[in-house]
């Protein structure tokens, strides 16, 4: 009895120290996330993470080193200890390398003992490593991105417990996207990692719209495929916006600030809700996450600081939505008062590449373009013309037909076009913007202009333009003649198909306008 009595309170014992090893990686991670909550800069978060876990091991120093495959190296992203020095080492020699090539933690007590360890490191910066613990990096796609590494443990050397807490750290920050660009991070992945890390069954990312006075849902579990839209003066989320305070509901339906109705629209009951605020680096609130329904009891305040530690990396990846946004509007605006300045030259034809740009997608819409393509195509249909202001009045304005002379002149147009759209810095994805915009002249015998290329040579995005285009100017008053009917235009564009325009690409303008102006009576092709 005595024997089974010691067994027990031995296997005890064990438990509690266990429980105790738990609770203070526990207490690290929320520590790590207290530490980078108020740093917003990807670059600047490296070194604070790192400080934050090697301050927890009790390291004398620590890096962080990435992969260049090319030249089958490391670098250091961060290296305590040397300030704006990089170190760069050789893939296939050290230890660092090593948890790289085998995907293993290495753990040495002694490292000048073992024969991988590099000793020219330590001999370029003066410093004497005893002790290391170097962790592999992937992504989440199991892809090796580099290691974390970590010297000279104060009290000896690293422990398994160490080597445990470092693996779940760069595990937790990978789940999270943190190692991710934060165009790549999504919603829907910061949400699967709140209802994993806190035992929610539903969490939802709002943000902010000042403008409107409203909440609009990122990503909501349960109703994926639409918004969902709160007044920020209704409801426990919009009370969480306006005051930028943390709020822990136990119980939803006691509390007078929750609203019901998105429960009575879905048929879902919300019982204890945990909702904290996402801000900016100067603390502005730019959104809200709300964790809805604790599977097992009531949100604690452990979990109030897990969300709210895990608030600062959302933040990181809203803020760069929200830039990304804006430059998307500014650079959209732009190209409308480009395309307006086009039109301001006549009158008659105001409104034309807005025109070409709407039927453009339209079509590619039709053909099954992807948004990327789509988004390509419309700036190239909105710049179509811009070199229309190379041109003279007197020719563009001309109520008769052209005599050669004019109508080389207006030629020119296209040349024109390409020339100034070459000097404009595009994005990457819109390099062939100004040959998709130049070429919209081209025919497919070769009858075209200004390089007379034929069929294939001719980019298919410059084909649907130009069957948009000449639909828009045959359905338009023009200087020299009336509009003419839908109709009337597309028996003309079924004569040119073939020969000059693409057939398919006309059955696509076809298919859309009949199924948008059924009144028109226009016969499928």
């Amino acid at each position: 009895m005595a024997t089974e009595t010691l067994t027990e309170h031995s296997d005890i014992l064990y438990q509690l120290e266990q429980l105790q090893i738990e609770n203070d990686q526990l207490k690290g991670f929320i520590e790590i996330g207290k530490g980078i909550g108020f740093e917003h800069n990807f670059d600047r978060l490296f070194p604070i993470i790192m400080a934050q876990i090697s301050r927890f091991l009790n390291a004398e120093r620590s890096s962080l080193f990435l992969i260049d495959w090319e030249k089958g190296q490391l670098w250091s992203k961060f290296a305590e200890g040397l300030g704006a020095c990089e170190v760069c080492l050789e893939i296939k020699m050290g230890l660092a390398g090593m948890a790289v090539l085998t995907g293993q933690t290495i753990n040495v007590a002694n490292a000048y003992e073992n024969a991988l360890f590099n000793q020219d490191i330590d001999k370029r910066y003066g410093f004497r490593t005893e002790s290391l613990l170097a962790v592999p990096v992937t992504d989440s796609k199991g892809g090796w991105l580099g290691a974390v590494q970590f010297l000279n443990k104060k009290t000896g050397f690293f422990s398994k417990e160490d080597e445990l807490f470092v693996q779940n750290e760069i595990d937790n920050l990978i789940s999270r996207g943190f190692f991710l660009s934060p165009e790549k991070l999504s919603a829907r992945q910061f949400i699967e990692n709140i209802r994993e890390e806190i035992g929610c069954t539903r969490g939802t990312i709002y943000i902010l719209n000042h403008e409107k006075g409203s909440l609009e849902s990122l990503y909501a579990d349960g109703i994926e495929r639409r918004s969902i839209i709160l007044n920020i003066n209704l409801g426990i989320a919009g009370h969480v916006a306006v005051t930028g305070k943390p709020v822990n509901i136990p119980d939803a339906y006691a509390d007078p600030r929750f609203d019901r109705r998105t429960d009575d629209l879905t048929g879902f009951r919300t019982k204890c809700i945990l909702c904290v605020p996402v801000k900016n680096q100067v603390g502005e609130v730019l959104g809200v996450i709300q964790a809805i329904n604790k599977r097992a009891g009531q949100f604690t305040e452990q979990d109030m600081e897990i969300l709210c530690s895990i608030s600062s990396i959302i933040s990181i990846s809203l803020e760069n939505a929200i830039l990304i946004n804006e430059q998307e509007r500014q650079f959209r605006s732009i190209l409308k008062v480009m395309a307006a300045s086009i039109d301001a030259k006549d009158s008659l034809t105001a409104g034309h590449s807005e025109m070409v740009e709407k039927y453009s997608v339209a079509i590619g819409r039709e053909l099954g373009f992807g948004e990327n393509e789509m988004d390509i195509l419309s700036v190239a249909a909105l710049l179509h013309d811009y070199g229309k202001l190379g041109v003279d009045d007197h020719v563009l304005k001309k109520p008769g037909k052209l005599n050669s002379d004019e109508y080389h002149h207006i030629q020119k147009h296209v040349s024109i076009t390409r020339k100034i759209l070459e000097k404009m810095h595009f994005a990457k994805k819109y390099r062939n913007v100004p040959l998709i915009a130049s070429s919209h002249h081209e025919r497919l015998d070769g009858s075209g202009y200004a390089c007379c290329t034929k069929s294939q040579e001719i980019p298919f995005m410059a084909k649907i333009i130009a069957v948009a285009d000449v639909f828009e100017a045959l359905t338009a008053d023009r200087h020299y003649r009336n509009a003419m009917t839908p109709d009337q235009a597309f028996a003309i564009l079924d004569q040119e198909s073939e020969c000059r325009l693409d057939p398919n690409i006309i059955a696509a303008l076809k298919r859309y306008w009949i199924r948008h102006h059924p009144e028109d009576n226009i016969c499928p092709s």
